[in-house]
């Protein structure tokens, strides 16, 4: 993709949100995907997007919000700056029409479905001394089991 298909790249691609977010969708469901799509981007998923022959990666019609236009193009020296930016909190809480601060507040509740540790003693701290011998001798080390 040269320089003058860059101008027309920009033009071109729709500013508006999720194709745009559907209002009959429900908003705690799009809160919801919200945060399942951040905690998703963080760790595994790339955002949908695609690398010219230059290998400066540009975001799909679908991925290209408002916001990426505040983001600085694609360069050859930069060439990763709008796949950093479709990573962030701003642009996931624009791509599935939520506020920021609604998907900043979601993120920091607990996951009903995550186990709470205590940091109380555990299992193998209440083992009496016999039944902890029987496991690994004294001063055999954690390979003698």
């Amino acid at each position: 993709m040269g320089d003058h298909e860059l101008d027309g790249y920009w033009k071109d691609v729709r500013p508006s949100g999720e194709i745009p977010p559907d209002p009959s969708v429900d908003h705690a469901v799009r809160l919801a995907r919200a945060v399942e799509c951040y905690r998703h981007r963080k760790h595994h998923k790339a955002p949908d997007g695609r690398l010219d022959s230059g290998g400066r990666w540009y975001p799909s019609e679908h991925e290209h919000q408002e916001c990426c236009r505040n983001v600085r193009r694609p360069s050859r020296d930069y060439p990763w700056s709008l796949y950093s930016h479709c990573k962030t909190g701003g642009h996931i809480a624009n791509l599935f029409g939520v506020t920021e601060k609604e998907l900043r507040d979601a993120l920091k509740k607990p996951a009903k479905h995550r186990p709470r540790y205590s940091r109380g003693p555990t299992v193998w701290d209440k083992l009496s001394k016999e039944e902890d011998e029987d496991e690994v001798g004294h001063r055999q080390g954690p390979r003698a089991a």
